[in-house]
């Protein structure tokens, strides 16, 4: 027999086994827009107050307002034939920023929170610009299987690992009054954050008839990984950098996250399956800001570090 033709014949059987085993209708891809509002505990700038000789007396605290912000999510999975075990891999996106601008008029004044005992006397501003921004990236490779608990409930527990990186940074303008030639502040600062680490979760869902399904998840992972935060205060005027101050260190950080919403999709044993879900969500990062701030207005102030928590809600839209 022609070697070529029994050549040709092996190709043929190795691609119709190849066919057999990934057959397109067991590989899924999903794709989600996001619109979420961050939120970052230990973020407050300054107080808002009357004159200092009575006291603070009735005082306002000043924080940035976060603004919503859009993202997306990107999944592929594959579906094994024979046992229902699920691979999946998923990629989370999210980016915001926002700016706060606040001006008082007098009697009121502003109490700079992050200024350092080396900036000089200035105890009092009257204008203040607050400039947020979020890089939020994940990384998820989950194995899963459904498990039918009656005719219309599904329940789907999920384990894996994933990869985190947040980045933040926080930038603060503390302007004084032209009536009193006193130099504004500047404080610049970044909290970084990169960890891997085991996820577990479970997603369940009832269905309701004709397509549709009600679902919830919830998911944690315990993230190992590493902080940076750098900030440097400096005088507008001349640019004298009065503070630069690095930590870099090792730590875990938890996060929890939860879902909520309603899904339509076709019949599995369809060749090509097509769904949609919107959804509610709810996230936490745990100890996430890991900025410092001077306690006191000595030389020999103690540091405090805020440990303050990020969080994440909104909705989305998966087709």
């Amino acid at each position: 027999m022609n070697l070529k033709y029994i050549i040709c014949m092996e190709l043929a059987l190795i691609g119709s086994i190849c066919a057999e085993t990934f057959s397109p209708s067991q590989f899924e891809a999903e794709a989600s827009f996001v619109y979420w509002k961050a939120n970052v505990n230990g973020l407050s700038s300054a107080i808002k107050t009357h004159s200092l000789q009575e006291g603070l007396g009735k005082s306002e605290i000043e924080s940035p307002v976060f603004r919503w912000g859009p993202g997306f999510q990107v999944s592929l999975a594959y579906q094994i034939p024979h046992d229902q075990w699920k691979i999946d891999l998923q990629l989370t996106s999210y980016r915001t920023h926002s700016t706060t601008h606040v001006e008082t008029k007098a009697p009121f004044i502003l109490i700079p929170v992050w200024q350092s005992p080396f900036a000089g006397e200035s105890l009092a501003f009257t204008q203040l610009d607050q400039h947020y921004r979020l890089h939020l990236g994940l990384i998820g490779l989950f194995l899963s299987k459904p498990l039918q608990v009656s005719a219309r409930i599904e329940w789907i527990p999920s384990i894996g690992v994933s990869f985190a990186s947040v980045r933040q940074k926080y930038h603060l303008d503390y302007i004084p009054s032209n009536q009193l030639g006193e130099e504004s502040v500047l404080w610049r600062m970044k909290n970084k954050f990169w960890g891997l680490g085991p996820s577990i979760g479970c997603r369940g869902a009832v269905h309701l008839g004709r397509g549709f399904f009600l679902f919830g998840e919830t998911f944690m992972s315990l993230f190992y990984g590493e902080f940076y935060s750098h900030q440097g205060e400096r005088l507008e005027e001349g640019q004298l950098k009065t503070v630069r101050l690095f930590n870099q260190f090792f730590s875990l950080a938890p996060q929890l996250e939860g879902t909520l919403g309603l899904r339509w999709q076709t019949s599995n044993r369809a060749r090509c399956q097509w769904l949609f879900e919107v959804g509610y969500d709810q996230s936490l990062f745990f100890a996430q800001d890991q900025l410092p701030h001077f306690v006191g207005r000595s030389s020999q102030s103690k540091i405090v570090v805020n440990q303050g928590d990020l969080s994440l809600m909104g909705v989305h839209v998966t087709a």
